[in-house]
């Protein structure tokens, strides 16, 4: 997991030949006015998720982690 700001995304395209079309989509959009829904980048392989959820406390959040992706 990379916790950082998106201004410093390009630092990690490297890491995975996958991140660079990831950053590609992120660039191109205007984030603030994507729809919530799944946005498909390359297929199934690369997606974004847009949601739209009452968020917690920053005390009480925790890492969000997953068993794919």
């Amino acid at each position: 997991m990379i916790v950082d700001t998106l201004d410093q995304l390009t630092n990690y395209t490297s890491l995975h030949p996958r991140f660079r079309q990831a950053l590609e989509f992120l660039e191109s959009r205007d984030l603030a006015s994507l729809q919530v829904g799944k946005y498909e980048i390359d297929g199934k392989e690369i997606h974004a998720a847009v949601s739209e959820k009452q968020g917690v406390p920053a005390e009480a959040a925790k890492f969000e982690a997953h068993d794919r992706y």
